[in-house]
């Protein structure tokens, strides 16, 4: 057992080495309805992933943190949905040219809160649960250290505050390998 322990720990900076890692950050446009009312919400994300991909392979294994906010109004009423999502994110390269298309997964947990604001009154409350969803986009390369991303991804939210738990965003970031 020591011995296998010691040639994983050897090996260990060897398979660091054999891959490519990434830190982007990006922002973008979310488009999604509030649950029980008429109100359709839109508003903006922000996105920080850390990407690492093997040397050779088509296929990345990303951590994604974000920033979602939405707002929508129906009668009377004013409604601001803020959601912080943590999703693992794994997505699979398409080519080996200067535009990289991919198509990705997202699985995770995301934290939520709401403000309802009528005439009279202000609720406030608090949810989290999954988010689930796939996606696609482009990674185009500036440089061998810097690129830029577009992003589209479609997400079901499982909590109370989205209308049928789905999301809408579309994106656009930099990142640079390391």
């Amino acid at each position: 057992m020591k011995k296998l322990i010691l040639s994983l720990l050897f090996l260990l900076p060897f398979a660091l080495y054999a891959q490519v890692s990434s830190l982007s950050v990006g922002g973008g446009y979310v488009f999604t309805n509030i649950e029980g009312t008429d109100a359709s919400a839109s508003g903006y994300r922000i996105n920080l992933l850390y990407d690492y991909q093997p040397v050779g392979s088509a296929v990345s294994y990303g951590l994604h943190f974000g920033y979602v906010s939405v707002t929508g109004s129906s009668t009377n009423t004013d409604y601001t949905v803020n959601t912080l999502p943590i999703a693992f994110v794994p997505k699979f390269y398409f080519g080996e040219g200067n535009l990289r298309p991919y198509l990705k997964g997202v699985i995770g947990v995301q934290f939520s809160d709401i403000e309802r604001a009528g005439q009279s009154t202000t609720i406030t409350a608090k949810d989290s649960g999954i988010i689930a969803g796939l996606g696609a986009g482009i990674k185009y390369p500036m440089s061998e250290k810097a690129f830029l991303n577009f992003d589209y991804e479609f997400a079901y939210l499982a909590n109370s505050f989205y209308r049928d738990g789905l999301m809408n965003s579309i994106s656009l970031g930099v990142g640079f390998n390391f």
